[in-house]
């Protein structure tokens, strides 16, 4: 079994990360995960989740709204706000791409704009 699991992609989603001005979560509570926080000038947040690689190369990566900073988020706004892609490790890069812009359009359509680590 594979001790590292996150090992093949991250040097890759480090770099991808930094040049965005994102901070790569590695660990909650005593699981290792890879989640990135994305937050808009008006402290609206979101996230972008990725799966450990398969034996396959296989991953998923997630995006949603987790809550907006000035009400209450209702849930039907949370389900409609969220997308899932599969992809291989091969096209990590442009699918982080898909679901970084995938944010943005969801930042730009209330309003707002990313703030900048």
């Amino acid at each position: 079994m594979n001790q590292k699991p996150f090992e093949k992609i991250d040097p890759l989603l480090e770099s991808w990360a930094h040049q965005k001005g994102l901070i790569v979560t590695k660990n909650y509570k005593d699981f290792e995960v890879r989640h990135i926080s994305v937050v808009d000038n008006e402290g609206d947040k979101y996230e972008l989740f990725l799966t450990s690689p398969s034996l396959i190369n296989r991953l998923t990566i997630s995006v949603g709204l987790i809550e907006r900073a000035s009400r209450r988020t209702p849930i039907n706004e949370k389900k409609e706000l969220q997308k899932t892609w599969k992809t291989s490790v091969r096209n990590l890069k442009s699918e982080l791409e898909n679901a970084y812009q995938t944010i943005e359009k969801w930042i730009l359509n209330e309003g707002h704009s990313r703030t900048y680590v």
